[in-house]
């Protein structure tokens, strides 16, 4: 099992206040993020949690999982995502319609020599 994850000071406060914002529970956000509440609140204590949640609850509040995480340096700046972090981003968030609700999108990435790019978007 991986190491896991947990969120910096800053991005436990953005979090915070982006859930209070759209109104939701703990109880809520950990139902939509498919974990328990007390994990919930384990992420918000700034201990550390499974990557796939901490990349699930940020997602169901819209955030970038990376600009909430306290990671090294060396992640922070500039490392191009892995195939496996793209992939894993797009099964934890799925395009989503201007609603907020799932879409049945079809994607498609490419690896180029300077990363990777979508090549492929269909419903």
């Amino acid at each position: 099992m991986e190491r896991g994850i947990r969120a910096s000071d800053e991005g436990r406060e953005k979090v915070e206040e982006t859930r209070k914002l759209k109104g939701w529970t703990q109880e809520y956000l950990a139902g939509a993020s498919q974990c328990t509440r007390q994990t919930v609140n384990r992420f918000l204590a700034g201990q550390a949690i499974e990557k796939r949640i901490f990349q699930a609850i940020c997602a169901e509040l819209g955030m970038d999982w990376r600009a909430i995480a306290d990671l090294p340096v060396s992640e922070q700046l500039g490392q191009q995502p892995t195939l496996d972090d793209l992939v894993e981003t797009v099964r934890i968030n799925p395009l989503l319609s201007l609603s907020g609700e799932a879409s049945s999108k079809s994607v498609k990435l490419s690896r180029s020599q300077t990363g990777f790019k979508l090549i492929h978007c269909s419903n």
